[in-house]
């Protein structure tokens, strides 16, 4: 019955914006297979989140709660300057389009380009006219064609290295923006799934996280502790809120 109120109330907000295909949909799919799984199997729930798809549609308001978030919780990843998004071909390992990649807020009767770097990168500042305007994020590529994603990085990693505290923030900024997206009923009911408001502070959390290349093997390190994380060819499985982890620890990615 749960899982079919959360249905229901994601399907509800879907149908509102047009987004059926957008991320809540793909965050019930994760919660539910993986809850039914846990019910089997007594074992950890995960959640597969595949990002923010569908730019052109997305509510500045919610992207401004992502910035809420990563200033509230800066104290997570202190060696970040900033939070950014970063951009992906979808499906992973498409091609990038034959024109470069163009983003804008669209508010009432004004626009506001953003500036997108070689690399898929946007700072997205803060707007209070887009905000009131209730403005969308559009882009120049087709729906369901890019992947958006917010980036947190300590300063003086290399690319196939991430910090642990890093992700966490990661995990903060994309559940405030889908429990903007989502609307009252259905974060109530994942909520209520997760027996937490705070999604990214259950103990027992999985989130996957995207990786920029094809994987080989993913290892979380600290000190002396060494343990190999399930991966995808694209993804990989990460216990975010594992207390026995600190925040210093580190991912890292060997890639193919």
């Amino acid at each position: 019955m749960m899982f079919a109120a959360i249905d229901a109330a994601l399907r509800r907000g879907a149908a509102r914006r047009g987004l059926l295909g957008w991320v809540g949909m793909l965050v019930l799919a994760g919660l539910t297979a993986s809850a039914g799984i846990a019910r089997a199997a007594d074992t950890a729930p995960s959640v597969e989140v595949k990002g923010m798809k569908n730019p052109e549609l997305r509510s500045y308001r919610s992207v401004s709660a992502g910035l809420d978030a990563f200033e509230r919780r800066h104290a997570l990843a202190p060696g970040a300057a900033a939070l950014r998004f970063r951009l992906l071909a979808a499906p992973r390992g498409a091609a990038p389009g034959p024109e470069p990649l163009a983003l804008r807020i669209v508010g009432e009767g004004e626009a506001w380009p953003l500036a997108v770097d070689e690399e898929g990168l946007v700072t997205i500042p803060r707007n209070q006219q887009a905000y009131d305007d209730d403005a969308e994020l559009v882009s120049n590529r087709k729906r369901g064609q890019l992947i958006g994603l917010p980036e947190v990085r300590s300063a003086g990693l290399p690319q196939h290295v991430r910090r642990l505290g890093d992700l966490r923030l990661e995990c903060e900024v994309l559940t405030a923006v889908l429990k903007v997206e989502m609307g009252f009923l259905a974060r109530s009911a994942i909520s209520a799934l997760l027996k937490t408001t705070v999604w990214c502070g259950k103990p027992d959390f999985k989130l996957k996280f995207h990786a920029l290349a094809r994987l080989d093997a993913v290892s979380l390190v600290y000190q002396q502790r060494r343990v190999a994380l399930e991966h995808g060819e694209w993804d990989y499985l990460l216990p975010i809120s594992d207390p026995s982890w600190p925040d210093d620890a580190l991912v890292e990615l060997s890639f193919k």
